[in-house]
């Protein structure tokens, strides 16, 4: 889901009347709608020195693409740089940090545009941004699409910080600092050495969980080193466990562990589905006494791993091909229905959450009347049921192009009595309670105005 709040920035942009700064495109793979997007600043920078920067971010962003899964999934990705001068070179050293032995680095106060300073929080080499509704506000007026935002502070020193802007230093580990950060701000990751109680809580790749059976990467036990590793040293720290002892969030120069991947992939399919686009469209017409093609454009990983079901009328038409030919024998009297369905089966995602949420389908309805020219209806639909598995309820939202009223129904088995039954339209959230099911697996059927159905596998714990 893309930022839908920077229109309150964009209004106060235009009442301070905001400044426009150059842009450069370090990556371009797809409309700004979808892909994600990643803004790069730079703070501390002269005028002098902003190409400076903008090699800076070019280096960040071949570092980025180097590594897995970003690699697999560079064609997911657009990168932005805006120039944006500071008036004095570098970030504040305030000198109070608890940490170390200050002055660890001179101490100076420096006049940069978004107040870049180590010794946030008395942590000398926690580097934060100081002004981040600058940041915003400039993001905002310059290019307000955006999905990430990673800030590059111009000073030697060892630092960065996660957190809604991913911030790095520019020490000789700088990309490795930058791409530690963006885990925490793009993907959700947590450290994976132990950062302090205040950051400790169950996430992607932390747990108090030490049951092998039950700890949330359960499929991955025993892969490439993955296990249940307790924090150290003492107190809280021994109450909590990471999945790897060799991940890039626990030390610099490390890959990404398995968990910490599959994370991020699922980060990725969050924010962009994999269907560009499609054809035939709305406006399209078929003639039945030619053979029709049907495609799906596709944002393809690198190797590609999507795999493309289609079905006719309720049948396997064909698979894992992106373009079908469709003859007149064919199609049948009356109303068709024509179903692409996307999934990624990449081998670095093993969670049942993925198949059962990032879902993606195209239908296209035909009706053949005669061997005459006819209209071709068609749309593009993206089903979230969260959260999958099902505790004590069950959101459910069918994303589409236009506002149709849906069927909604929770089956415990296909073709019997629906055990929920709801009426909702297209791109509402409809909600169900779901604490007195049994345990086990259901299968939600959505009705569409043309009789058209789309059925998802629901887990209830």
């Amino acid at each position: 889901m893309k930022n839908s709040w920077f229109i309150v920035l964009m209004l106060f942009c235009a009442e301070v009347g905001a400044q426009s700064y150059a842009m450069d495109t370090l990556l371009w793979n797809g409309p700004a709608d979808k892909r994600i997007n990643i803004v790069m600043l730079g703070d501390g920078y002269q005028e002098s020195e902003l190409n400076k920067f903008v090699d800076d971010a070019r280096l960040f962003s071949t570092a980025l693409f180097k590594s897995s899964p970003y690699k697999e999934y560079e064609s997911y990705f657009n990168i932005i740089a805006i120039r944006v001068p500071s008036i004095e070179s570098g970030a504040s050293h305030p000198g109070t940090a608890t940490d170390v032995s200050e002055p660890a680095h001179p101490v100076s106060t420096v006049n940069n545009f978004f107040g870049s300073t180590f010794d946030a929080y008395n942590i000398h080499r926690l580097l934060v941004v100081g002004k981040s509704s600058a940041v915003y506000t400039v993001v905002a007026n310059q290019f307000p699409s955006y999905d990430q935002i990673i800030m590059l502070v111009n000073s030697p020193y060892y630092g960065g910080s996660g957190g809604a802007i991913a911030t790095s230093s520019l020490h000789s580990s700088a990309n490795e600092i930058a791409i530690h950060e963006l885990g925490h701000s793009f993907a959700r990751l947590k450290d994976e050495y132990y950062a302090g109680d205040v950051y400790s809580a169950e996430a992607i790749n932390m747990t108090q969980e030490t049951n092998a059976t039950l700890v949330r990467w359960k499929n991955w036990m025993n892969f490439q080193g993955v296990g249940i590793y307790q924090h150290c040293c003492g107190g809280n720290s021994s109450k909590w466990y990471r999945p790897h002892q060799n991940c890039r969030m626990k030390a610099l120069n490390q890959n990404f562990c398995p968990i910490c991947i599959e994370g991020t992939i699922e980060r990725i399919h969050d924010l962009v589905p994999p269907i560009d686009d499609y054809v035939p469209t709305n406006t399209a017409t078929i003639n039945f006494t030619e053979a029709q093609q049907f495609s799906l454009g596709l944002v393809k990983p690198l190797p590609n791993t999507l795999d493309v079901k289609w079905e006719l009328n309720g049948n396997l038409f064909a698979s894992k091909v992106d373009t079908i030919l469709v003859h007149e024998e064919e199609w049948k009297e009356g109303n068709n229905t024509l179903v692409a369905t996307v999934i990624d089966t990449t081998a670095m995602l093993r969670s049942e959450r993925h198949s059962l949420l990032h879902f993606y389908t195209v239908l296209w309805t035909i009706n053949k009347t005669s061997t005459a020219t006819q209209n071709v209806s068609s749309q593009k639909y993206e089903i979230e049921v969260y959260p999958n598995p099902v505790q004590s309820q069950m959101n459910v939202r069918l994303n589409s192009e236009i506002d149709e009223v849906v069927d909604i129904h929770l089956y415990r088995t296909l073709g019997g009595n629906a055990v929920y039954g709801a009426k909702g339209h297209s791109n509402e959230t409809i909600t169900f309670q779901t604490a007195s099911l049994t345990p086990g697996v259901y299968w939600l059927e959505m009705v569409l105005p043309n009789k058209a159905t789309i059925v998802k596998k629901v887990i209830k714990e």
